[in-house]
Order: structure tokens, then C-alpha cells, then sequence
């Protein structure tokens, strides 16, 4: 999906801070990634509602 200058990099800011990070070969449980993905998600929509 191609996005106007601004909006293409907002959404590789987003995409990038909803990313998982984990060093090399680092096993995490599914557990904790999703326990991850939802505490970003929700600092994102905090972020968003204070903007």
C-alpha cells in the first residue's frame, strides 16, 4: 500500500514500534509476545488519544 510522504513514514514508525525486538536466537514463550504486542498497543492508543 502506497501512502502520501507523511503517512508512509507515520506507519513505518508505528510498524516499527509494534515490532517485536528479542536478541539473536532468543527464544520468548507466545505468552509473553502477546502480553507484549498488547502493552504496545495500548501505549500507541494513549499516545494517539493525548495527540
Amino acid at each position: 500500500m502506497r501512502l502520501p510522504g507523511s503517512l508512509n513514514v507515520m506507519q513505518e514508525a508505528v510498524r516499527d514500534f509494534l515490532w517485536p525486538v528479542t536478541k539473536r536466537k532468543q527464544h520468548v514463550p507466545a505468552a509473553r509476545r502477546w502480553a507484549i504486542h498488547v502493552q504496545r498497543v495500548a501505549a500507541l492508543r494513549d499516545m494517539l488519544a493525548v495527540a
